[in-house]
């Protein structure tokens, strides 16, 4: 049986928390809370542990880094050899069609718009596009 420190009940020893007033009833060894040299070791330890994990971390995340990047490497060297690429002749002969189909397209839009301009002085005023045209009524009828 421990006894509690806090109110004098008496606990089973599996328990590490008072059952009558919850206070723990296992305390810090007082000799670590006030011993200068035992601090500072566990200071020095605590320190230690944390670089120590953060060193695992980085150590991971780099190896992690190189392996995606060698992955990504055979990838995109995979990729890249599987494709066909064109040759100098078949990329300039892509290039006048181009510019043929570019040209005509100028030439098609530039008739396009002669066109409209001679439509657009045959008909008759049209109206201001922002202003609303034409009333809409509606009548509702109550019934009586």
């Amino acid at each position: 049986m421990i006894v509690c420190k806090n109110c004098g009940a008496k606990n089973p020893n599996d328990r590490s928390v008072c059952v009558k007033c919850g206070a723990f009833l296992y305390e810090k060894n007082p000799q670590f809370e006030k011993d200068p040299k035992v601090l500072r070791k566990m200071r020095w330890t605590r320190i230690w542990n944390t670089i120590k994990s953060m060193g695992l971390m980085i150590i991971v995340l780099l190896v992690s880094f190189i392996v995606l990047s060698v992955l990504m490497f055979f990838v995109i060297r995979f990729v890249s050899s599987r494709m066909d690429w064109p040759t100098e002749e078949e990329l300039q002969q892509e290039m006048e069609e181009f510019q043929k189909a570019q040209e005509s397209y100028g030439a098609e839009q530039s008739k396009n718009n002669t066109e409209s301009d001679t439509t657009r002085s045959a008909l008759p005023d049209q109206p201001d596009p922002d202003t609303p045209q034409g009333n809409l009524m509606i009548e509702f009828s109550l019934p009586e």
